[in-house]
């Protein structure tokens, strides 16, 4: 294992960059705290990734994202969207439950829905095409 180069800018226009750098693994973190937000990036041969903080907003930009957690809970108190550009799966465990309070849409080429015991489906008007 090779010596790290640490390095420590302190500007007080520019603000606080910390600098770790593997030259023997091609590997380079940095922590930027300016007077706008803080930007840590951790850049190797093949990829990027990046966090931006500011006092309205987190963005994480990578190639892969893991979350590993006991129980997780998110809450938007507007809009949430959830999109992929491939395949998208949602899973439980024990119980699935989907819910809209006003509308559910459901839309694909195919759907197929299956119960391995019983489908059970309910409203005040059922139309079926």
């Amino acid at each position: 294992m090779s010596a790290l180069l640490c390095r420590i800018e302190l500007n007080k226009k520019n603000g606080i960059v910390i600098t770790v750098n593997n030259e023997s693994g091609n590997i380079k973190h940095t922590i930027v705290l300016d007077n706008d937000s803080i930007t840590t990036t951790s850049k190797g041969n093949s990829s990027t990734s990046t966090i931006k903080q500011t006092p309205d907003s987190v963005t994480i930009d990578c190639k892969t994202f893991k979350v590993t957690a006991d129980k997780i809970e998110c809450t938007s108190n507007q809009a949430t969207k959830l999109s992929s550009g491939t395949d998208f799966s949602i899973s439980g465990g024990t119980t699935f439950t989907a819910k809209g309070n006003t509308n559910a849409t459901l839309s694909s080429t195919k759907v197929d829905v299956k119960g391995q015991a019983m489908v059970n489906i309910q409203g005040a008007m059922i139309k079926l095409q």
